[in-house]
């Protein structure tokens, strides 16, 4: 029987781990022996950002998906810096860590993006015009949404008085007002100050 040798990948030089949040970024950088270089915490913004991925002197940063993440692995890949955006899905590591925290989950994320990448299940965010395009047609949807179960409100209500508001279309909704029952001690002009 022949054995075959086992290799490893070659690690990177130093590797980051950034654990976003709202308001910060938790950096772990690891070195090649996969000994704790630095860690530190900077503003969640893209000028700390950008200051950090100018002085970093590694080639890889993971990070896990997120709000944040499309915008950050996209400031980061303008450093020429490879990005590695690991799926919290897949990764139970993190998720399911009984010892949970910023600086940890940074530390995880540079480990298992520092030997085997594809532990991560990385992602592949979408183009920056896709994801404005994307927020426009969301936002909207939102909007849409939600205006109709405002109207479809207003109608209920005054069913549930024994009266129907006349057919109007959406953007001519508002002048239904004049049509809801008011009791006698209630005006009928639309905003009193």
């Amino acid at each position: 029987m022949q054995t075959i040798p086992l290799t490893t990948p070659t690690a990177p030089p130093i590797t980051a781990g950034l654990d976003l949040s709202d308001k910060s970024v938790v950096i772990v950088e690891l070195d090649a022996d996969g000994e704790t270089r630095s860690s530190t915490k900077i503003p969640c913004t893209a000028k700390a950002l950008d200051r950090w991925a100018s002085s970093f002197d590694g080639r890889r940063a993971i990070l896990e998906v997120g709000t944040h993440s499309p915008w950050v692995s996209r400031l980061l890949q303008r450093h020429a810096l490879e990005v590695i955006v690991a799926n919290p899905r897949r990764l139970k590591l993190i998720s399911q860590n009984q010892s949970k925290s910023d600086l940890v989950d940074a530390e995880l994320l540079a480990r298992l993006g520092r030997v085997d990448p594809a532990l991560l299940a990385p992602v592949v965010h979408r183009s920056e015009d896709l994801a404005k395009h994307l927020v426009v047609l969301r936002s909207r949807a939102a909007l849409v949404k939600t205006r109709t179960l405002l109207i479809n409100s207003v109608r209920a209500q005054v069913k549930s008085l024994g009266f129907r508001l006349s057919k109007k279309t959406t953007a001519t909704f508002h002048k239904t007002f004049d049509e809801i029952p008011r009791s006698s001690g209630c005006s009928s002009s639309r905003r009193t100050r």
